[in-house]
């Protein structure tokens, strides 16, 4: 399987193809003439060559394109010629010269387009409001909102596991639901509990109430 050449990426496997592109060429030049030149220069390496007529929009000239596609060998002089391209972003191969006039191309190495994917239809998700495409309004209403109290009382309350325990109204204790209404009652009864009258109050927390079910007591 061929594996070609790309700028500036690491190949997935050993590079086994160079393919070449042209931009400009004159409108009587041939794919057999493209493949003699460079054939000549590459040692014969030329596997493909590709070609496309166009118009010049100005001018109303017509020209050509040509992609060239080459198997080097290892010490092929073709890694000389794209390590120049890759330096200067092109370079130049010489056709023909005629009194005294040297006529070239200009060569690049070819990249191809990403092809567009296509997708189904579907319902277009609402757009999130981000720090990257909120409005002047929505961030001075953010600015303003962390000035406040509410802002201030919601970021004490956040609990960072681990890092930050959670905040404790003032005289608050620390702990299980039940140990605070255990606390909470003896505040309101306003006497200390002893560890005797504590067990009692265990007790009659761990005994149902007979008039929440009437069926089950007599």
């Amino acid at each position: 399987m061929s594996n070609f050449y790309v700028s500036g990426s690491t190949p997935s496997a050993p590079v086994t193809h160079v393919k070449l592109f042209i931009s400009y060429a004159l409108n009587h030049v041939t794919t057999d003439t493209v493949k003699d030149v460079f054939d000549t220069v590459f040692n014969n390496e030329v596997e493909q060559i590709e070609e496309l007529a166009k118009t010049d929009r100005d001018t109303g000239k017509s020209f050509k394109l040509f992609w060239i596609t080459l198997n080097p060998a290892r010490h092929s002089p073709v890694w000389r010629f794209v390590d120049e391209i890759e330096k200067f972003g092109k370079a130049s191969i010489i056709y023909e010269s005629h009194k005294g006039k040297d006529f070239y191309w200009q060569v690049r190495l070819n990249k191809d387009k990403d092809k567009p994917v296509k997708t189904m239809p579907r319902i277009m998700a609402r757009e999130e409001t981000t720090s990257t495409n909120a409005t002047a309004k929505e961030r001075a209403d953010v600015i303003a909102f962390t000035k406040t109290s509410a802002f201030s009382k919601l970021v004490d309350s956040v609990v960072f596991e681990g890092v930050i325990e959670p905040k404790l109204e003032p005289g608050e204790i620390k702990g299980n639901s039940v140990q605070r209404r255990k606390a909470d009652r003896a505040k309101l009864q306003g006497v200390k509990e002893t560890p005797d009258k504590r067990q009692r109050l265990e007790e009659q927390e761990e005994q149902p109430d007979s008039s929440t079910f009437p069926d089950y007591f007599p």
